[in-house]
């Protein structure tokens, strides 16, 4: 929602942001810009409070459009907009498999599917997550429109000095071929396959290092892995990171070995960077990825499929460089900001034309 608020005509929309919470990534940017942001203090995640002042809120400001994006806000925002009337509520939607994903995601499962007939429109970031909305919560096809999540290019056009800075910074050798996973460290992410891959690469190269960026509660267990397999002096562990497009600047190959995924931004932020990936063969992926074309699919929880990609590509610099430029110049085609910054506003504008 960043980039569209960023970039939506003032002149026709004025924007607001509500948060259920203080201090999120991009409360100070959004500031910055000139959106009116207001923290509506959630205490916990049943706190019904937060309906009436988002009641409030909405009628003050008279608010026409509600649009809602992640779990929880997606069920009091639909609820708030509904109770205040509002015309129009459209709820971005990413995920796939939440039957199968955290316990909270299980727990409110039905809440979720059951708010999703207040909105007047659903969007979901791929064809994957919409063929997922109509099977498991019921939507009618024709309330979804799939629209690509967009990256912003020049920022991943990162320049050489600011590369090897990088490299020092976070203790990585220079001269070594660097494999990395970015993202949540929790079970659906698949981080435990990557260190068994990766313990199976380092028998056969010695010559790489690994990197994981990314905080979760599988952290400890992860870590302990690592030492278990006997790569921990191969593998980086390097936190959460905001300073994504750097990272992937330094890297060789990125590996995303997700269970399932709606489509997960790391991908296409690796292709605007014109990185390959190797990554599972599930729900949006394979629409971003062409195999061994732009990058190599592999089944979920197969560690031999990976360790066989990624020594592939670790072997041959030529093909790491084709794959990287095709995806590049896919994502450029498919995933570009301002393609979907022009979906989103001519949403609302078919929205607004047809209120009563």
């Amino acid at each position: 929602m960043w980039n569209i608020a960023k970039r939506i005509d003032r002149n026709k929309y004025q924007v607001f942001a509500a948060c259920l919470r203080e201090g999120g990534p991009y409360e100070d940017k959004l500031r910055h810009i000139g959106v009116r942001v207001k923290n509506f203090d959630l205490k916990t995640l049943v706190d019904m409070r937060i309906i009436l002042r988002l009641v409030r809120y909405i009628k003050q400001n008279k608010i026409d459009i509600v649009e809602t994006a992640v779990f929880p806000s997606d069920v009091y925002g639909r609820i708030s907009a509904r109770l205040a009337n509002v015309p129009i509520i459209i709820s971005t939607m990413h995920r796939v498999e939440d039957h199968k994903q955290e316990a909270i995601y299980r727990a409110l499962f039905f809440v979720d599917t059951f708010t999703m007939a207040l909105t007047t429109k659903i969007i979901a970031v791929s064809e994957a997550v919409k063929n997922y909305l109509i099977s498991w919560h019921k939507v009618k096809p024709d309330k979804i429109k799939v629209i690509y999540n967009g990256i912003d290019t020049p920022k991943y056009d990162v320049d050489l000095d600011i590369k090897e800075e990088y490299r020092g910074k976070l203790n990585l050798r220079h001269s070594t071929l660097t494999v990395a996973f970015i993202g949540r460290l929790v079970e659906l992410k698949g981080v435990n396959y990557f260190l068994e891959a990766a313990a199976s690469v380092i028998k056969s190269c010695k010559e790489v290092q690994f990197v994981v960026a990314g905080d979760g509660p599988l952290m400890k267990r992860l870590l302990k892995q690592a030492a278990n397999l006997g790569i921990s002096r191969y593998v980086h562990f390097i936190g959460f990171r905001e300073d994504i497009p750097q990272i992937l600047s330094i890297i060789d190959i990125l590996v995303v070995p997700s269970l399932f995924e709606g489509l997960p931004l790391t991908i296409l932020e690796a292709m605007h960077a014109g990185k390959p990936i190797i990554a599972t063969r599930v729900g949006g992926i394979p629409e971003a990825i062409k195999d061994r074309d732009t990058g190599i699919l592999v089944s979920p929880r197969d560690c031999d499929a990976l360790s066989r990609g990624i020594l592939e590509l670790l072997k041959d610099p030529e093909k790491r460089k084709e794959m990287g430029e095709k995806g590049k110049q896919r994502a450029l085609q498919h995933f570009e900001v301002e393609r979907m910054v022009k979906e989103y506003t001519g949403l609302y504008d078919e929205h607004i034309a047809s209120k009563p």
